[in-house]
């Protein structure tokens, strides 16, 4: 997923441009997989709602001036919300025809369905925003996390509290910042 910085500015901005591009990485996302996705706008509203005051809050009032939120804790904040309000559907049309033996999915394909049927919710979000946070950094190349550490963050946003703070440092860990 490539961005400008251009582009990063106007997702920071405006609602639309989140919402487009967003709707383009999760086309990617579930093209992989070979699946479909719906966006439930209702949702996708409350996700921009929410991430612009928790913005607003961290800009106003706990944060001086000069030192407005950096893209990291900009971009966990974003994830958290995505994960609490779940505004994507990922879904497969074929099931009937699977299940007629009409349809024959390579083992990756299944392995990939598998995994975004366990944890979508999760792994969107928090991979959207590492994506943003990895273009901010001008895609500099870190370690990817590893498929142990994924999948222990998958269960803990899942089945645990994951605040927006932890979600700040695991991004911060995964660039090397602290």
């Amino acid at each position: 997923m490539k961005v400008s910085g251009e582009k990063l500015k106007k997702i920071l901005a405006d609602k639309g441009d989140l919402r487009n591009f967003f709707g383009d990485y999760l086309t990617e996302i579930a093209s992989s997989a070979q699946l479909k996705v719906y966006i439930d706008e209702w949702r996708f509203d409350n996700v921009w709602e929410a991430w612009c005051g928790d913005t607003h809050r961290l800009t106003e009032k706990s944060m001086p001036a000069e030192d407005l939120p950096d893209h990291f804790k900009r971009f966990a904040f974003l994830s958290y919300w995505l994960r609490r309000y779940a505004p994507v559907y990922l879904y497969d049309i074929s099931i009937a025809n699977r299940r007629s033996g009409q349809i024959d999915v390579h083992p990756d394909i299944f392995k990939k369905r598998r995994w975004l049927r366990a944890y979508g919710s999760e792994f969107i979000a928090f991979d959207f925003a590492y994506q943003l946070i990895l273009a901010f950094e001008n895609n500099k190349v870190v370690q990817p996390p590893n498929e142990y550490f994924l999948k222990m963050i998958m269960y803990c946003l899942k089945f645990k509290h994951i605040s927006p703070h932890s979600l700040i440092l695991i991004y911060y860990v995964l660039f090397k910042k602290l």
